[in-house]
């Protein structure tokens, strides 16, 4: 059974359970799979990444027919007659007059700088709150890119980079923990600037090292770099 999302956020969770941990979201209008049901809850497999997790059922409703989006939301927040929605959610038209409006690099770069300053969170897909992978998963899917939904699956795909100096607006660095795992990535937006979700949605410097801050100084490890857009 295909699914697609009623609420204009719809938290997808670890687990079948409302204190279970928000790993991701489904954007009005987004396609689902069902895999399992719950009771009230249902196992989705999303359509765009395959990202798996438990919906609450309401605010799903089923559907006959995929179809595919004309162009994504640029303002941060909008209301319409079909309700409340956030940036990045599809929208649909049924006239080609609309259709394959995807953004260039350097517009998805300048739709980025809108994010500035949206607060972090964990699993989030929206300017209400957005985690880092998120970020460019939302932005680049926008740009006709389709991106996994974690840092350490994003950081597999693309071309790599050998060196900091190489990179330049629309590539995206990807940084490791003590550990040697990809835990954060953020979009180079300028000579020695990145723009990523620490804390909230911010533009650092970065170098061979890392991102780095007057405030705090290095902050996250520099592990590799991609480029996506030719």
């Amino acid at each position: 059974m295909m699914v697609k999302a009623s609420a204009a956020i719809v938290p997808i969770r670890s687990e079948a359970r409302h204190a279970s941990e928000q790993v991701s979201q489904l954007l009005k209008g987004e396609y689902a799979e069902v895999l399992e049901t719950h009771g009230d809850w249902l196992l989705v497999s999303c359509l765009h990444d395959q990202y798996q997790g438990y919906v609450i059922g309401r605010q799903m409703e089923e559907v006959s027919e995929v179809l595919q989006p004309s162009r994504y939301q640029t303002a941060l927040i909008e209301q319409s007659t079909s309700g409340l929605t956030y940036f990045g959610t599809p929208i649909y038209s049924v006239s080609n007059t609309h259709s394959n409006l995807l953004l260039s690099c350097e517009e998805m770069i300048a739709c980025s700088a809108l994010l500035e300053g949206v607060p972090y969170q964990w699993g989030g897909r929206t300017s209400a709150g957005i985690d880092c992978s998120g970020l460019v998963q939302v932005l680049f899917r926008m740009a006709g890119i389709s991106l996994p939904r974690d840092a350490k699956d994003q950081a597999v795909l693309g071309e790599t980079l050998s060196l900091i100096q190489e990179a330049k607006p629309g590539d995206l660095a990807f940084f490791d923990n003590e550990h040697g795992k990809i835990t954060h990535v953020g979009l180079i937006v300028g000579e020695g600037l990145i723009r990523h979700a620490s804390h909230w949605v911010r533009t650092d410097r970065i170098d061979s090292y890392g991102i780095f801050t007057d405030r705090w100084g290095y902050t996250h490890s520099l592990r590799i770099l991609k480029r996506f857009f030719k």
